[in-house]
């Protein structure tokens, strides 16, 4: 309904991230109503820090030379106003840095009252006077401390990632940077930031950075390594942990495994076509057919026949134009895959509408029944390159 701070004024409010959504769109309602910032609750004294500095224990209720509160007129302060205003769980003024933080390894800064990030003036400097070719991160996004803040590739240099600094959701992208990549260059630690950050994990991931003068000193010192620049190899994919692991390996098992038609023709069309040349047993089995079959997909959109009708097999990619099919398959790309490798029960796919097909289920089924002899491809298998931070 309202506010009501007779020495203060309400300058964000906290909800957790892992809030029901229904009691974070009350909060998102009633932040816009007011004008102020919702924030996590780590974030609460952070966020503080950025409207004013903190009340000087002094002038804090017990305190010697503070026992009177504002408006008293001199009175002692009794019961309840003797109390220490209470401070938010897990944040404490040693978990609130001020000023600017580096994470050593990655060579990346972000500042505590902006929550700004960029590259530091070293990494810019080590790829070059440009031009540079940059991947910007999507607002609104969750970053984890292993996922890339952006993709840095300048001219005639090989590709590097610069690592997130925090946890936390992209609330703003410079837009300087897309008229103008260069300036990333010239001013990495002033106009060319990349970023805003509202971390998430604030207490936790703000140990992993240096802060002031004594992580200015340690950054240096740092570039006297061998290779200061490996954990910038975007070949390789950035943990710190654990859970940075189980993350990155659900994330790719809820991927798509193919992203387009030209992946879908690389690892389906052209194995299978290697797969019935290496086995000719099988493919005059085949042929007893004769008819077209046509597999449409999707995620990705993109088709491929199998043509019958001929003495050999013939698999017609994407895009190739020939006669109608008898009947057409409709499944995702993933399904296809491990129809072809021989490891899907299509009856039961067709029962659970996984699978739809142009003609009847009799005639379905007993062209799936000579489609048995197709020999096995062998399924796509992604590699897990790690660098452990």
């Amino acid at each position: 309904a309202g506010f009501r701070a007779e020495w203060a004024a309400v300058v964000a409010l906290a909800v957790s991230p892992r809030a029901p959504r229904r009691l974070r769109e009350r909060h998102e309602r009633a932040a816009e109503r007011y004008g102020v910032e919702l924030v996590a609750p780590d974030l609460l004294e952070v966020t503080g820090l950025r409207h004013a500095s903190p009340v000087p224990t002094s002038l804090l209720p017990g305190e010697p030379g503070g026992d009177t509160a504002p408006g008293s007129r001199g009175r002692p302060v009794r019961g309840r106003a003797r109390r220490r205003p209470a401070r938010v769980a897990g944040a404490t003024a040693a978990r609130v840095p001020a000023g600017r933080g580096i994470r050593v390894d990655d060579h990346v800064w972000l500042d505590a009252t902006t929550l700004r990030t960029g590259i530091t003036r070293e990494l810019a400097d080590h790829l070059g006077a440009g031009p540079v070719d940059l991947a910007l991160p999507s607002p609104g996004t969750l970053h984890r401390t292993s996922d890339a803040l952006a993709r840095l590739t300048a001219a005639g240099a090989e590709p590097l990632t610069a690592w997130t600094p925090l946890t936390g959701a992209i609330t703003r992208v410079n837009p300087d940077l897309a008229d103008d990549p260069g300036l990333l260059l010239r001013d990495p630690e002033g106009d060319g930031w990349i970023a805003t950050l509202q971390p998430t994990a604030w207490a936790e991931d703000a140990g992993g950075l240096e802060w002031g003068p004594r992580g200015a000193a340690a950054y240096r010192s740092s570039l006297d390594r061998p290779d200061p620049w490996a954990e910038l190899r975007s070949t390789t994919l950035h943990v710190r942990s654990a859970a940075d692991v189980l993350a990155e390996l659900r994330r790719r098992r809820d991927a798509p495994r193919f992203a387009d038609a030209a992946a879908v023709e690389e690892h389906l069309v052209a194995p299978l076509r290697a797969a019935l040349a290496a086995d000719p047993a099988r493919a005059r089995q085949l042929v007893r057919l004769r008819a077209r079959v046509g597999f449409a997909l999707s995620a990705p959109a993109s088709t491929f026949v199998l043509d019958l009708t001929g003495s050999r097999p013939r698999v017609e990619g994407d895009g190739e134009d020939g006669p109608a099919c008898d009947l057409t398959l409709h499944l995702p790309a993933e399904l296809a895959e491990r129809f072809l490798a021989g490891r899907l029960d299509v009856a039961r796919a067709l029962a659970g509408g996984e699978v739809t097909s142009s003609a009847s289920r009799g005639r379905t089924l007993a062209a799936l029944s000579v489609l048995t002899a197709l020999p096995a491809i062998r399924p796509r298998v992604t590699n897990l390159p790690l660098f452990a931070g």
